[in-house]
């Protein structure tokens, strides 16, 4: 439950995405004195990137005890960011963030639990923490931000991309890399999908030979945002084609 004890309190709900539909709902209940007064609110569909107060503030000398709520993304195949967050008409609180995919659904419990549904109806997860942001993860310091498929990459100890290609430049498996092109012996062009947010990234590469004999090694040279070259190279410092190409690629996006 959520309590609302002034006339500048209230909840609200943000959605970050225009494309969705989604259908929110609270139950609640006034006290003033020793009257008590059941109430709910339905609101209309959301379809914008807004904020729609979900629970609007109490009459004055009034408290109002938010017992649950309910928010669907009712759409068939895109997701939405759903942060919410209390106001008292001053201070904003964010109290939880989490993207809802097509047909999932948050509820509030009486207990103060954020639960997650999937489409099927059944229970993903409960949230009793903050989701971390692409921020969040950046800085790499909470310890009280739970971390969602959708961020985890953006921590700095996460490889940003990987790839493993054969020899003219056929990609075998991939992660967050667009093509390549061969662009001469012993050298392949890697195009990165979402790039790096400047030049300054690691690249860790490695070569594939048949031969076991023969002294080999993989540089690396034009840095850019969204593309790297890799070259091969044996013995006396002569370009040479591997079997195989394996980059994996550290960074800030």
């Amino acid at each position: 439950m959520r309590l609302l004890v002034s006339t500048s309190d209230k909840i609200q709900v943000i959605t970050a995405s225009a494309v969705t539909s989604i259908l929110m709902r609270a139950d609640y209940v006034d006290m003033s004195g020793s009257s008590v007064t059941p109430g709910r609110n339905n609101e209309a569909a959301v379809n914008s990137a807004t904020t729609t107060d979900l629970v609007d503030p109490p009459a004055s000398s009034t408290y109002r005890t938010v017992l649950g709520a309910s928010i669907r993304n009712s759409h068939a195949s895109s997701s939405n960011a759903i942060t919410i967050q209390h106001t008292d008409g001053t201070n904003v609180v964010e109290e939880i963030k989490y993207t809802l995919l097509a047909g999932e659904s948050m509820i509030l419990t009486e207990l103060g639990e954020w639960k997650i549904y999937d489409a099927n109806g059944n229970l993903k997860m409960v949230l009793a923490l903050p989701g971390a942001s692409q921020a969040d993860q950046e800085a790499g310091t909470s310890t009280v931000a739970f971390v969602t498929p959708g961020v985890q990459h953006f921590h700095q100890s996460a490889c940003k991309c990987w790839v493993r290609c054969g020899l003219t430049a056929n990609i075998l498996a991939s992660y967050n890399v667009t093509s390549l092109t061969d662009t001469g012996t012993g050298a392949v062009t890697i195009t990165i999908a979402t790039d790096f947010s400047s030049v300054n990234y690691c690249v860790v590469a490695t070569i594939e030979f048949t031969s076991t004999t023969v002294a080999q090694s993989c540089t690396t040279d034009s840095f850019a945002a969204g593309s790297v070259l890799l070259r091969s190279v044996v013995e006396a410092g002569s370009a040479a084609d591997p079997v195989t190409w394996s980059a994996a690629m550290f960074g800030d996006l």
